[in-house]
């Protein structure tokens, strides 16, 4: 029994997702022609004879590889501990450090 008219769209691909039928014919594809774009990106970025192209070229394909971090976030967070540890003594960190220290370990 269908919908009726007007009802909240459920499920379903968001607008603009491409069929993965689509992707994985691609990939079929590439596969059955021997390609695989990993080696052949490797290959043309160590071809390129200017070092800092080079350079440039791996630092841009880098950004799809890890996620964006943020730096702020982690400078506060530094600054704080780095002020707990100006404010303890020399005691004091050592106490810390060996109650932290994994079970077993003997200094």
């Amino acid at each position: 029994m269908p919908a009726p008219k007007g009802h909240k769209r459920y499920g379903g691909r968001t607008k603009g997702t491409p069929n993965k039928s689509s992707v994985f014919s691609v990939k079929l594809r590439l596969a059955e022609l021997g390609v695989d774009l990993i080696h052949e990106i490797v290959n043309e970025i160590n071809q390129i004879d200017k070092p800092f192209l080079r350079a440039k070229c791996w630092l841009q394909l880098l950004e799809y590889c890890d996620s964006k971090h943020k730096t702020v976030d982690m400078v506060v967070a530094v600054d704080e501990e780095r002020q707990k540890l100006n404010a303890m003594s020399d005691q004091e960190i050592t106490d810390m450090v060996i109650k932290n220290l994994p079970e077993g370990v003997v200094i």
